[in-house]
C-alpha cells in the first residue's frame, strides 16, 4: 500500500470516528466537539511525527553515548555495544506529520467557517 493510500485511509477512518464521538456525546454533530477533536487528534500526530524525526537526526546520539560510556566507567564493566537512536528509528515521518497536518488544518478551517 502507498504512502499516500495509508495517509487518506488513516485519515478517513479518524474522520468518521470524530463525527462518530461527537454524535455519541451531544446526540448531533457538535462544530466545537469537531473542531477540538480534530486539533488534539492533529497536534498527537504531529508531536509523534517530531519526535522521530528529531530522534533519526541523530540529536541523541552523543548523549547516549556519553551516559552508556559514563555508566560503563561507574560500573567498571567492558564496552557494551549500542546501537544509536538514529539507526533504531528508521521509519519515516512524513506520515505523522502528514496526518497531523491534515487535522490541524481542518480544525482551524472549520473555526474559521464557525465564526
Amino acid at each position: 500500500m502507498s504512502q499516500l493510500k495509508k495517509i487518506g485511509l488513516t485519515s478517513t477512518v479518524i474522520l468518521l470516528a470524530i463525527f462518530l464521538y461527537s454524535f455519541i456525546r451531544t446526540g448531533g454533530m457538535d462544530s466545537l466537539i469537531i473542531i477540538n477533536t480534530s486539533f488534539y487528534i492533529g497536534l498527537f500526530f504531529f508531536v509523534i511525527g517530531a519526535f522521530i524525526s528529531t530522534l533519526q537526526s541523530g540529536f541523541f546520539d552523543f548523549f547516549q553515548k556519553t551516559m552508556k560510556k559514563k555508566m560503563r566507567q561507574l560500573r567498571n564493566q567492558q564496552t557494551p555495544t549500542y546501537i544509536p537512536y538514529s539507526k533504531i528509528f528508521q521509519k519515516k515521518p512524513f506520515y505523522w506529520f502528514s496526518v497531523g497536518v491534515i487535522f490541524i488544518f481542518l480544525s482551524v478551517a472549520l473555526l474559521l467557517l464557525t465564526t
